[in-house]
């Protein structure tokens, strides 16, 4: 706001935020974080507490592809394609998850997000956090990361153009290895734009319960729909009523409805832009 009074007008519009617990002027500006290393090393090792940006080789030690479990390039790579940090052993080829995420190289032309639970198949009553990404060059490849919050297990899908699907599964989730004991989190990093974040549909489910997830772009994030929380964790709207309780005001916090549920969305060098028509 261009004023330090509680309300401000201009050409007839009057703005005049509500702050439930009030509001104090001359504070100091909070420094904004100057890079993303933390948010990069998150993928790889669940911690992101280092300060220096994670080198290819680094990477190529931790992380694998989807097709054969392929590592990151030593010397790094340009090259479009989505990676996990997880381990593969040598005796009975068995996946498991070693890091905090999923780390994709280039722009993302479009990330969906959906908070699912089957009422059939094998995954019947399962609550699933997906991730469905979308990269072109020169073709369309879509990677689909399954969180099964219930099984504990990744499934990664990948499918390049209308050819046959290759996929994997991983046991583990990614983690949150800073909490005791380790919580699941996953950091979705993108070393490029994110031209298109979005939940499955308005109105939809975009996050799970329980489940924490965090987008990071190195350019731009342009949101194009609705990311909504499966379960509200605040109102939406005043006068907003939930099991029965009317609350006044926007943004108050729902007793019971927090589930776990994280929502966050960052970019140190870009722009976090609002397109949703």
């Amino acid at each position: 706001m261009r004023s330090a009074n509680p309300s401000y007008k201009q050409n007839g519009t009057t703005i005049a935020p509500s702050f439930q617990d009030g509001y104090k002027l001359g504070q100091n500006a909070v420094a904004l974080p100057q890079n993303d290393f933390n948010q990069k090393e998150a993928v790889l090792d669940g911690l992101g507490n280092g300060s220096e940006l994670p080198t290819s080789a680094n990477m190529s030690l931790q992380l694998k592809n989807v097709s054969g479990g392929t590592p990151y390039p030593s010397g790094g790579t340009t090259n479009p394609g989505v990676y996990l940090p997880y381990t593969t052993s040598s005796s009975n080829g068995t996946n498991t998850m070693t890091g905090g995420g999923i780390y994709v190289e280039g722009n993302a032309s479009s990330v969906v997000l959906t908070a699912t639970t089957p009422s059939s198949g094998p995954q019947k009553g399962h609550n699933l956090q997906v991730i469905t990404i979308q990269q072109t060059n020169g073709g369309t490849t879509t990677t689909t990361v399954t969180l099964d919050l219930t099984s504990q297990t990744t499934t990664v899908q990948q499918q390049v153009g209308s050819g046959t699907p290759t996929s994997t599964t991983i046991q583990g989730l990614p983690q949150n290895y800073a909490n005791t004991p380790p919580t699941e989190s996953a950091m979705l990093y993108v070393d490029g734009s994110i031209n298109s974040l979005s939940g499955p549909g308005q109105g939809q489910a975009a996050i799970q319960d329980t489940s924490a997830m965090t987008i990071t772009a190195a350019d731009n994030v342009v949101v194009t729909g609705d990311v909504l929380y499966k379960t509200p964790p605040v109102t939406t709207t005043q006068n907003e009523t939930v099991n029965g309780v009317t609350y006044p005001n926007v943004d108050t916090l729902i007793p019971g409805n927090n589930n776990g549920q994280v929502l966050g969305i960052f970019t140190a060098s870009g722009n976090v832009q609002m397109n949703d028509k």
